[in-house]
């Protein structure tokens, strides 16, 4: 989204408005300021703008040129983006009412299900206090997958068994013992009806320090992208990520893993990409930091793996317990979406 006009008397900017309004190009008004939402319409809005500025603009023609047109540009728009996308364009035409709602509603949910799970885990610590409570109720139903608890057996030696399943890293780690792993079912509670796994793990965090550092970002980027191609949009990149980020990271590594930072590391991606073309873009510096942390993450997670191997483990890094497929994996997908057309329109 860009500003492309200020006008000094508030009518003229709601005139204007709907002008744009009435030919398709999104606008939002803004004091006595119009920004346009499409990249793709600066220009015309631009050039419309400077028309209308200088009394140019004949706007019985252009309404009567739209009732002519618009039929013929449906149909166009229909056949551009059939099924399911063509019903997309058409919701986004309403838009939600508050500012940021969808990006509010996220930190909402994601405190509600970190103080809710707290709470469990306490009253499991005061009422069973042999009992190491690692995971809560609420995190059980959330979780990508059902969580079991690694067991030992005795027999062909000791060796670490799972009944979930337990991700390509570890089998790649143990692969000399591959044969005595039990991989376990993938995708175990989703095939059985429970698709809202495939999304919920974003809203579950470990710590205070885990969730103060994603909702901080969350709202310093989510915000940000959510004005500038609107909340249904935003709502379903929201989507798109936490789907990609969440199955990537349960294939690597099982389901013990959660946070929103997968959708946030998409949001990175997707702006770095959008940078050069938005006003008010976010601080080049931040992005950088985040970058450059998630590919820091993602050198110490090879590395990790590599002294293990070794059994260096010990002397050098701990075993990385950071979701950072879901991280890499975001940042290709914010990329990609960023580059694509349909994501601006």
């Amino acid at each position: 989204m860009r500003r492309i006009a200020i006008f000094d008397d508030i009518q003229k900017a709601r005139e204007f408005s709907r002008i744009l309004t009435s030919l398709q190009v999104e606008n939002h008004l803004e004091d006595n300021a119009i920004w346009v939402v499409n990249e793709n319409q600066i220009e015309q809005a631009k050039k419309l703008s400077q028309e209308f500025s200088r009394g140019q603009l004949d706007v019985s023609t252009i309404l009567q040129d739209v009732v002519h047109r618009q039929p013929n540009q449906e149909k166009e728009e229909r056949q551009k983006f059939p099924g399911f996308f063509w019903q997309i364009r058409k919701l986004k035409k309403h838009s939600f009412p508050s500012k940021e709602v969808v990006t509010k509603i996220c930190i909402l949910l994601s405190v509600f299900c970190f103080f809710i799970s707290w709470v469990q885990k306490e009253k499991c610590k005061h009422f069973r206090p042999s009992s190491k409570c690692l995971v809560s109720p609420l995190e059980k139903i959330l979780f990508y997958d059902s969580l079991t608890s690694w067991r030992e057996t005795e027999s062909n030696g000791s060796k670490k068994l799972s009944v979930s399943w337990i991700g390509l890293y570890s089998i790649a780690l143990h692969w000399k013992d591959r044969n005595q792993l039990v991989y376990g079912a993938l995708f175990t509670k989703i095939r059985s009806g429970e698709v809202w796994r495939l999304f919920t793990p974003i809203f579950l965090h470990i710590d205070i320090l885990h969730i103060v550092f994603n909702m901080m970002w969350l709202w310093f980027l989510g915000k940000t992208l959510e004005s500038r191609i609107g909340s249904l949009y935003y709502l379903l990149f929201i989507g798109v990520a936490a789907l990609v980020t969440n199955s990537a990271q349960y294939l690597m590594t099982g389901p013990f893993f959660c946070g929103f930072s997968g959708v946030i590391s998409s949001m990175v991606g997707f702006i770095w990409v959008k940078r050069n073309f938005w006003e008010r873009p976010v601080d080049r510096n931040a992005l950088m930091f985040l970058i450059i942390f998630i590919l820091g993450m993602c050198f110490a997670q090879i590395m990790s793996f590599l002294f293990e191997i070794m059994h260096w483990r010990r002397l050098f890094l701990p075993v990385m317990n950071i979701a950072n497929t879901a991280h890499v994996s975001g940042l290709l997908l914010g990329i990609i979406l960023g580059k694509s057309k349909f994501i601006s329109q």
